[in-house]
C-alpha cells in the first residue's frame, strides 16, 4: 500500500532514505565497527514505521489496508491502542533479539540498532514523502 500511495520513485527514495538512516544510527552507536551491514531490514523497518502512521486502518468494504487520508498526527498515534500495541511489541522483539540473540548457536549478530533507526526515520519522515496532492 505504501508503494501504491507514494508512487515508484517516491517509494524508492523513501526506502533508500530509511535505509541510510538505519545505517547512520548503527554506525553512530558503533563508530569503530568494521563488519559490513548486510540486508534491507533497516529500510523495511522504515516502511513499518511509516505504516504505523496510518493507524492500520482497514477499508471495511474490501478488507484491505486503507492508506487513505493524511498520516495520523503523532498525538493520534499515541492515543491509538492498536498502533501503540504494535510499537511496543515491535520494540520489545527488536531489543530482545538484539540483546539476547536470535537463536542459540547461530553465528552472526543482528543489527537491531539499524532496525530502530529505520523505523524512527519512517515514522517521522512519512510526511516528507507522502503525496499530498492526491489520495490513493
Amino acid at each position: 500500500p505504501l508503494a501504491n500511495r507514494y508512487g515508484a520513485l517516491r517509494f524508492a527514495l523513501f526506502f533508500g532514505a530509511t535505509g541510510l538512516a538505519a545505517v547512520a544510527l548503527f554506525f553512530a552507536l558503533h563508530p569503530l565497527e568494521q563488519t559490513p551491514l548486510v540486508g534491507a531490514s533497516g529500510a523495511i523497518s522504515g516502511m513499518m514505521g511509516a505504516a504505523a502512521r496510518y493507524g492500520f486502518r482497514v477499508d471495511r468494504s474490501s478488507g484491505h489496508a486503507a492508506f487513505a487520508g493524511a498520516p495520523l498526527p503523532i498525538g493520534a498515534v499515541l492515543r491509538s491502542r492498536g498502533v501503540m500495541t504494535f510499537l511496543g511489541v515491535w520494540m520489545v522483539i527488536n531489543l530482545v533479539t538484539g540483546l539476547v540473540g536470535f537463536a542459540p548457536g547461530i553465528d552472526g549478530q543482528i543489527a537491531w540498532e539499524a532496525h530502530i533507526g529505520g523505523f524512527v526515520a519512517g515514522f517521522f519522515g512519512v510526511r516528507v514523502f507522502d503525496r499530498r496532492d492526491r489520495t490513493p
